[in-house]
């Protein structure tokens, strides 16, 4: 079963989301701060969902940050709805590699 935004948006709102090591690391890193990482998870848009992985890639404009992208591990829900989310890793896309943040270049 796929995640959906809804979802992600509920996990966020109740504060069921956990953030690797890696991905507060890398969101310092960009100077991108938890609670700009909550917003984009409460407005983005799933962008690319790799269910065999169970992770997602979410795409968000906060305006304190610009453009970020969320990489959600969604594992643990999959096998107990209870459990949280995961973020993987936090970045702002690289436009030589992306098209409009949105879509990865050829």
């Amino acid at each position: 079963m796929p995640i959906t935004e809804t979802v992600i948006r509920a996990k966020t709102t109740a504060g069921e989301v956990d953030f690797t090591v890696h991905a507060v690391f890398e969101a310092a890193g960009d100077l991108v701060f938890v609670d700009e990482v909550e917003q984009a998870l409460l407005s983005g848009e799933i962008i690319e969902d790799d269910t065999k992985r169970s992770r997602c890639l979410v795409c968000s404009r906060v305006a304190s940050a610009g453009l970020l992208h969320v990489v959600i591990d969604y594992s643990d829900w999959l096998v107990d709805a209870d459990s949280g989310l995961v973020v993987v890793t936090v970045y702002r896309p690289d436009p030589n590699r992306w098209i409009d943040g949105r879509v990865r270049r050829p």
